[in-house]
């Protein structure tokens, strides 16, 4: 054992303190040293100084890590890419990687792609339970009753597939309730009937009950998917969730719409994932007479993602823009999921004003769409247009006709251009070196060059890059344009964007010293 002696100002004494380790060491007065555990203090005969004493009763027990995998961060970290079954193998190793390997494996519940949680046994549970955050394709009431477990407390995230089973939909409730201190993210999707009229999708749709959503609530995403329910409660749903943030709409049912009531405005809500029609609708539309809009419950409304394929008439998409106005006034960003050109250009054309964001399929550029967004370039910052390839290369092929046309009036427009994404997209270095943009305050590209059409070729100009930036602090000297080679060339335009810290060129994310 080690005996640590030390006087009241922190020094040691000095007898021992040519004996002790120079670990032991201090060096600050004793004041300022942390409050060790088990300490014993008391004055000797000889000294009038108060001594402490710390005892290690066995150094054996100080050991220090020689392989990975004996730190428990290392083990957790590789437990994420395991499947359960080499986690559960690796959970018998020792005492100390039981719980590095169990946390991963008992995270997500998926009942879809392992049916067997349901059959766990209940002592099983109540041990690993409170590991459990996500559970997804809650469909059965055997599920449920597995979740019911009381040691199952932390739920975070819940997807439940509701059918027209009454005992399943009031158990669910429960369940909804009983995390309602937990759950901040919630999918519920019925099925509605397909049916020629509204009283025959009335009789079999799938009702949602207020007493799932009391208040409590700490809910910040919620998506309803073919579900029905009355105007009021969804009123209610939203005042008891104080902290929503997102939420998404699709094919939802309002019944009872009582436009005299009291219709509460969420002033939190900042993202809405539905169509048009479901969230608002003129005089000709919509499934149920006068319900009309649902605009007024979302004052704070920033971002909408528009599902709508169809294109809409002049008439409709001014009155939806005079609404938009009057009811979600910062409204500001709008993702379309679509990619035919006709209806991205009549909404950005007439549906909407001042937007600031705006994000689409790469497929829909064209010269009526292009106009659509010139009507917001003095407030548009980010310009988002999605490949349809899930992965792109290099030297993956432009097929979207006059890119390189659309693509530079652009950058010579919106001067408040911060953001722009266009991966689907190989400009010319020309573009840059024989025209002068207006979006020189940009912060984010991503796009493809002609030349840099392998990983070897876009990591070196991005390395020489990053090094121009440290070392000239972004100065560029007219009217050199670089080196012979492509790399040379696109490195030094891009260095005329001050601004620039993240580029992207058709292999990572590149993140660069800015002034």
């Amino acid at each position: 054992p080690i005996v640590l002696i030390l006087f009241s100002n922190g020094c040691l004494l000095p007898s021992l303190s040519s004996s002790l380790h120079p670990l032991f060491s201090f060096h600050k007065p004793f004041s300022l040293l942390p409050p060790l555990p088990h300490l014993s203090l008391f004055h000797t005969s000889s000294h009038t100084h108060s001594v402490i004493i710390q005892t290690y009763l066995n150094m054996s027990d100080l050991k220090v890590a020689t392989h990975p995998l004996d730190l428990s961060e290392i083990r957790a970290r590789i437990a994420g890419f395991l499947s359960n079954k080499d986690c559960l193998s690796c959970m018998q190793v020792s005492r100390q990687w039981l719980m590095d390997f169990a946390r991963p494996m008992w995270h997500s519940v998926d009942f879809d792609k392992d049916e067997s949680f349901a059959k766990v046994p209940p002592e099983v549970v109540s041990k690993y339970g409170h590991l459990i955050r996500n559970v997804v394709k809650v469909a059965k009431e055997e599920h449920i009753l597995f979740l019911q477990n009381p040691h199952i407390s932390c739920v975070r995230q819940l997807q439940f597939f509701a059918t027209m089973n009454k005992l399943s939909l009031v158990l669910f409730h429960d369940l909804v309730h009983y995390y309602r201190q937990s759950l901040t993210v919630l999918d519920i999707s019925g099925e509605l009937v397909h049916t020629t009229t509204i009283d025959e999708q009335l009789k079999s749709g799938v009702y949602l009950s207020l007493d799932a959503f009391a208040p409590g609530c700490v809910l910040t995403t919620l998506s309803l998917v073919e579900v029905c329910m009355t105007h009021s409660a969804f009123s209610s749903v939203l005042r008891f969730c104080p902290r929503l943030q997102s939420l998404r709409l699709w094919d939802v049912i309002f019944l009872a719409y009582n436009p005299m009531l009291e219709r509460f405005r969420h002033t939190g809500l900042k993202i809405l994932d539905a169509r048009r029609h479901q969230v608002w609708s003129n005089d000709e539309e919509g499934l149920l007479p006068g319900a009309k809009s649902l605009l007024v419950h979302f004052p704070a409304l920033v971002s909408w993602r528009m599902h709508d394929s169809s294109v809409e008439s002049l008439e409709v998409l001014r009155k939806l823009k005079t609404e938009l106005s009057k009811k979600c006034p910062h409204l500001k960003a709008v993702q379309f999921t679509t990619t035919e050109q006709d209806r991205v250009a009549s909404y950005l054309d007439d549906g909407f004003y001042g937007l600031k964001r705006v994000t689409f399929g790469y497929a829909a550029l064209s010269q009526t769409v292009l106009l659509g967004l010139l009507e917001h370039q003095a407030t548009l910052t980010s310009i988002i247009l999605t490949p349809l390839a899930t992965s792109i290369e290099p030297s993956t092929p432009d097929n979207v006709t006059n890119s390189q046309k659309l693509i530079r009036l652009l950058m010579k427009s919106c001067h408040r251009l911060k953001t722009l994404s266009v991966k689907g997209h190989q400009m010319d270095i020309s573009l840059l070196e024989d025209e002068r943009v207006a979006c020189m305050d940009l912060q984010v590209l991503r796009v493809r060059f002609y030349g840099l059409e392998t990983t070897v070729l876009v990591d070196e100009c991005l390395e020489a890059l990053s090094a121009k930036k440290w070392a000239s602090a972004g100065v560029v000297e007219e009217p050199y344009k670089g080196g012979p080679s492509i790399g040379e060339r696109v490195c030094y335009q891009l260095m005329k964007f001050n601004k620039l810290n993240a580029v992207w060129l058709g292999t990572r994310e590149y993140y660069l010293p800015t002034q």
